[in-house]
């Protein structure tokens, strides 16, 4: 579950994509707003009853912490994105943000993660710190910054 950021890539490059998920035994696949409309709806006929509808949000780490230890004897895996830069419409400003990947390569950093058997993907250390100073604010304050 995640934004896979595959707004700006074309509808075969997200079919080669999800195939590599099948491929790769993902069972149950949840992008987020900024996979784009195409990925999602792609990705929602692909796995049917499988496909998880998030909406936009907060990561709730303890909620895929629980479902992985839920699912663990079933040998089902739950793979944790982080918020990322990724330079799309949602990241549009008047100054460029520091420290913004394209989409391509944030694409390609999660796939190369996943392929290493990583559960939880974090992007570059400016990105991670900020994450972690707002999910400690307190829940009205995070809102005037977000």
């Amino acid at each position: 579950m995640g934004g896979f950021h595959l707004g700006g890539v074309s509808k075969d490059e997200i079919e080669k994509i999800i195939l590599s998920f099948r491929k790769l035994g993902v069972r149950y696949v949840g992008p987020c707003h900024c996979s784009g409309n195409t990925a999602r709806d792609l990705f929602k006929k692909e796995y049917g009853k499988n496909f998880v509808d998030i909406g936009v949000g907060r990561i709730i780490t303890h909620c895929f912490e629980s479902l992985d230890a839920m699912y663990y004897k079933d040998n089902i895996r739950f793979l944790l994105i982080y918020p990322g830069p990724v330079d799309t419409a949602m990241l549009k400003t008047d100054k460029p943000l520091p420290c913004t990947w394209k989409p391509k390569k944030a694409a390609k950093y999660i796939v190369r993660k996943v392929l290493k058997g990583s559960t939880k993907i974090k992007f570059p250390l400016f990105w991670v710190i900020l994450m972690i100073i707002v999910k400690l604010l307190p829940n009205k304050s995070d809102n005037l910054i977000l």
